[in-house]
């Protein structure tokens, strides 16, 4: 599958069901458990651009649905290797890991 590899984000602790807003619309590519990350959320943004959310308790959208921008995709959780409720956050453009501080906004 190719996603285990993924390592290059922040992590962000904030409060179990929080809600977890897409940076951009797209669509979701891949969500399933992934070890280190536990429940994973990848959106595809489209000309190679994608976002990543990992540790959810669960995520609102299914593979293949479209998104739109600041949507509710998914809550935050505690899964995966983390001991308190945590976001995961990275962005990936062609492959490549992005500075995801960028695309955060304190809403």
């Amino acid at each position: 599958e190719g996603y285990a590899q993924i390592s290059h984000g922040v992590d962000i602790e904030a409060q179990e069901g929080s809600p977890v807003k897409s940076i951009y619309a797209g669509k979701v590519v891949f969500y399933s458990w992934i070890t280190k990350f536990g429940n994973t959320l990848i959106l595809d943004h489209g000309g190679g651009l994608y976002s990543v959310y990992g540790h959810v308790q669960k995520s609102l959208k299914s593979n293949g649905d479209s998104v739109n921008a600041q949507e509710v995709v998914a809550l935050v959780g505690q899964s995966g290797d983390v001991l308190k409720p945590t976001l995961h956050f990275e962005i990936r453009y062609r492959d490549k890991p992005q500075d995801p501080q960028r695309w955060l906004a304190r809403q």
